[in-house]
């Protein structure tokens, strides 16, 4: 009898044809481990169905493919339903797969020898993001841990997340009780990662890249170096989407039992009339309670001194 893991990798895909064979194809192939896929594809409009259906039909024991009858408008949400409807029942761990990145085959099996050795309750690695023209940069993760880091970002790339299968439990049971709350949270990884540091979860971030991270004009939201990503989140920040995630984001703290000072002042701070003294305290927070490197919490602390958010 395999002594293998079992792991359940969710995939939720739209439009994603000119790359989803070979992110496919290296899940598949994944090293020591039992790999099932569930891929759920969000109305795409391309070839991508009768890709996926391609893939269930060869491996009937090992994917299985859902079809939303209607779009649910991006990919958070997308993943939000898949998690909410999966059975878990079963696997080990789950995974969380885009549908256009090249996994390294050891991937997973880093992963659960890295959750098995340190305890921890969920699992992100650095990539390797790559362009159509040959460039390639190592998008690594700092290992270092604020009390509310959580509150303003996520913990990296969410196609590199690996959870125990009791964890997802509780993200999915989460997602089920919560769903309007959830309505307007962007991200599901973000989502994740809030559910598991609140309740004093310990993370685990794998310094070495696990895949090559594609990026092309669909991303989501892409290599946080790229100049088209950066206008993208300028943008989306001046709008005032950032506050939003973050107003919502402590609401998921609250629902999940998440209490302490720092956190209710924070709720306050956000909730009050603009003025300096809130510019400058969501710029001093902003810096630092996030664990990205200095220069990116340098530039989100100007923004929110600049009223941004």
């Amino acid at each position: 009898m395999s002594n293998k893991k079992k792991i359940l990798v969710l995939l939720a895909c739209r439009n994603g044809a000119n790359w989803i064979r070979e992110q496919l194809d290296t899940i598949l192939a994944q090293q020591d481990v039992h790999i099932s896929l569930l891929i759920q594809d969000d109305k795409s409009s391309d070839g991508t169905p009768a890709i996926i259906a391609d893939y269930a039909t060869k491996h009937p024991e090992r994917v299985t493919v859902r079809l939303n009858e209607v779009g649910t408008g991006s990919a958070g949400a997308n993943f939000r339903k898949l998690i909410a409807q999966a059975d878990f029942s079963g696997f080990d761990y789950v995974a969380l797969a885009d549908q256009d990145d090249i996994w390294y085959l050891d991937k997973m099996s880093r992963a659960i020898s890295a959750l098995q050795n340190t305890g921890a309750l969920g699992y992100s690695a650095a990539v390797t993001a790559i362009w159509p023209n040959g460039k390639e940069r190592l998008l690594g993760q700092s290992p270092r841990t604020r009390e509310l880091d959580f509150i303003f970002e996520g913990a990296g790339q969410g196609c590199t997340f690996v959870l125990p299968v009791a964890v997802m439990n509780n993200v999915q049971l989460f997602c089920r009780q919560h769903a309007a709350a959830l309505a307007e949270f962007h991200f599901h990884d973000w989502l994740i990662y809030i559910l598991v540091r609140t309740n004093g979860g310990l993370w685990h971030f794998d310094p070495a890249p696990a895949m090559r991270y594609r990026q092309h004009d669909n991303n989501d939201m892409g290599a946080r170096g790229g100049l088209a990503g950066l206008k993208r989140r300028v943008a989306l920040i001046k709008q005032g989407w950032y506050i939003k995630q973050l107003v919502i984001a402590l609401n998921i703290f609250r629902l999940a039992g998440g209490h302490g000072r720092r956190a209710m002042a924070l709720d306050a701070l956000l909730q009050s009339s603009p003025s300096l003294s809130r510019r400058l305290k969501l710029s001093e927070l902003s810096f630092n309670h996030g664990r990205r490197r200095f220069s990116d919490r340098s530039v989100l602390a100007l923004f929110a001194l600049l009223g941004w958010f």
